[in-house]
């Protein structure tokens, strides 16, 4: 059916993030929509195990703090597929809801392009891709709205919502960030006013990256190379020209960030790893005039850093430095 969606949703050790997000997705008003959840998780990991039991009605969620968007749940048991990542490449059924689990975890991109191949290969007959994140809560016409604002878009169509912070505050976390080249920074945009007023933006948060096919089409699958940040970014790097990118103000998810890779107020060391890595490589790829520049602002990084005592932290991002620099040698 023209309109419908795949919602693609990655775990990463956070099964009751997931099934809290699930259960406010299933909630979701005038929307056609297939959900895949791709399980990054080591196989050691209980996450497949917990939402696959959650879908059978045998674990319920106690306490939330969007009781709004969470309560009553959803009737049990929810008629789903689970799937190995070989056996999901073999299929072309597809339930409402599909858990695969990956072969290994090959970061958040490789997670998504396990079934955008799929679409890509006319498997899933779908107009519409939204990558969100398993820490989201959506309101319940957060689709709708989403569709309802490129359903006649000619152009290759992202569109990002308005993302709030969780409780307490619920205030604006995002609705969309401006990328500085000349220093491989962005600039988070926390006012509506912004769009609403006409002015554009660079990229929309992962947290909520939806597209439409015409997008997927040109664009092809996410690049691959940087494991965890700047995917989003660079996949837009695809498209050279005609592209649509907004934010749909009234499409609103609710993000309690930092929690796939656990790094909450301090950037964990991985995270930090990546976020470094990947100014190097984004800036390498796209703005090789400022790459110079790149490095000797993240030098300074880690001179501030070795006056503050962080030395391990210092540490790893010196090895990033003479890393990256042996691999372009």
């Amino acid at each position: 059916m023209k309109g419908d969606t795949a919602i693609i949703i990655v775990n990463y050790k956070g099964w009751r993030d997931t099934i809290e997000c699930l259960e406010s997705v299933f909630k979701m008003k005038d929307a056609n929509f297939n959900i895949f959840v791709v399980d990054n998780s080591p196989f050691e990991d209980v996450s497949v195990e917990k939402i696959i039991e959650w879908a059978k009605g045998n674990l319920e969620i106690k306490k939330t703090n969007f009781p709004r968007l969470i309560f009553p749940l959803i009737k049990k048991p929810i008629d789903f597929s689970f799937y190995s990542e070989s056996d999901f490449y073999k299929s072309s059924y597809f339930k409402k809801l599909n858990i695969i689990k990956s072969n290994e975890n090959k970061g958040f991109a490789a997670a998504n392009n396990i079934v955008l191949r799929k679409i890509l290969g006319g498997d899933i007959d779908i107009s519409f891709i939204w990558l969100l994140n398993n820490d989201t809560i959506v309101e319940k016409e957060s689709l709708f709205k989403l569709v309802e604002s490129v359903f006649e878009e000619k152009l290759p169509a992202i569109r990002g919502c308005l993302i709030r912070n969780t409780y307490p505050s619920f205030d604006i976390q995002s609705v969309g960030l401006k990328y500085k080249p000349v220093n491989a920074s962005s600039i988070n945009i926390t006012s509506e006013d912004y769009i609403i007023q006409g002015n554009s933006i660079d990229y929309v948060m992962g947290a909520s990256f939806f597209v439409n096919k015409d997008f997927l089409k040109t664009a092809g699958i996410i690049p691959e190379e940087y494991f965890l940040y700047y995917e989003e970014l660079s996949w837009i790097k695809k498209v050279t020209e005609g592209i649509s990118l907004k934010t749909t103000l009234e499409s609103i998810i609710y993000h309690k960030g930092g929690a796939s890779t656990k790094s909450g107020l301090r950037p964990s060391l991985v995270s930090d790893f990546y976020a470094i890595r990947n100014k190097l490589v984004f800036t390498k790829n796209y703005y090789p005039q400022f790459y110079l520049r790149v490095r000797f602002r993240i030098l300074l990084i880690v001179f501030k850093r070795v006056l503050k005592g962080d030395f391990k932290r210092a540490l790893l991002i010196f090895k990033i430095l003479i890393d990256h620099k042996k691999s372009i040698i």
